[in-house]
């Protein structure tokens, strides 16, 4: 049976006693040999088992689309899950890792001293360096000239025949440095 767009059970049985089947009536009485009124009834008797047919078929219909519905939801869900699964499979994987902790690894109570920042920069320039800066007395004033130094404070530098921008801390000369040779054994 082919598939019905309205249901059956809104419709409303026509009158078949009406004057606009008077001519329908009177031919199907001429051949069955049959009173108006018989036919009126064998009409609506068949128009009444037609109409139960499609109800039936509606109701399977129906049921169908229901659950073919159903089906298609759970695969949405399904889907859903697991695109979610997926991301948050992702997410574990670009998760940074920690290293593992050792607990019987101690950590040493001194920093190691290292020289100023001038210094280093001059060395990365090829420039002469005093010993006194890498020396304990001049990694130490390093080490308090960078807390009263702030690495934001900016100066005029010239470096072959131009002027740039450079960090004060690192273009500025300790006044504590001593010439190599006032350095004691």
């Amino acid at each position: 049976m082919d598939r019905l767009a309205t249901d059956p059970a809104l419709e409303v049985m026509p009158n078949f006693a009406s004057e606009a089947f008077a001519q329908t009536r009177q031919l199907l009485a001429n051949a069955q040999n049959l009173t108006d009124d018989e036919i009126t009834i064998q009409l609506s008797a068949a128009w009444t088992h037609d109409n139960e047919t499609r109800r039936e078929h509606w109701a399977l219909q129906q049921e169908a689309d229901a659950q073919a519905q159903e089906e298609a939801n759970q695969a949405e869900a399904l889907l859903r899950e697991a695109e979610a699964h997926a991301e948050l499979a992702e997410a574990a994987k670009k998760k940074p890792k920690l290293n593992p902790f050792d607990e019987h690894r101690t950590v040493s109570d001194s920093i190691i001293p290292r020289p100023s920042s001038f210094a280093l920069n001059k060395i990365k320039s090829s420039d002469y360096v005093e010993l006194w800066y890498f020396t304990p007395e001049g990694c130490k004033d390093a080490a308090n000239n960078l807390r009263t130094m702030a690495d934001e404070t900016f100066g005029l530098a010239k470096i072959d025949n131009m002027v740039t921008i450079r960090s004060v801390s690192s273009s500025t000369a300790s006044r504590n440095a001593l010439q190599d040779q006032d350095l004691t054994w």
